[in-house]
């Protein structure tokens, strides 16, 4: 069975010991929330900011925003961002 969140993306080596205990742990202590960088909704711990797609994209040089805007869509998600609006 493939897991997949919006905090640590791709969940691999779920039949090690303790791995389902805490992937259950994580989905119990993430809210729906704004991602800080793509703006999409998504389901992440309180503590956290940015969405798995945003912060991999980040980890590796991209700039998620400017990726977004070019290809217009958020991959967290897959909907549609549309142009991303200048900030005043």
């Amino acid at each position: 069975m493939t897991h997949y969140d919006s905090n640590f993306g791709h969940w691999e080596n779920m039949d090690e010991e303790g791995m389902e205990d805490f992937y259950n742990q994580v989905q119990d202590e993430s809210i729906f929330k704004q991602c800080g960088t793509c703006g999409q909704i998504v389901k992440l711990r309180v503590s956290y900011g940015t969405c798995n797609s945003c912060a991999t994209q980040m980890e590796r040089g991209g700039d998620p925003c400017y990726d977004f805007e070019y290809i217009k869509v958020c991959p967290e998600t897959g909907k549609n961002l549309g142009p991303l609006e200048e900030e005043e």
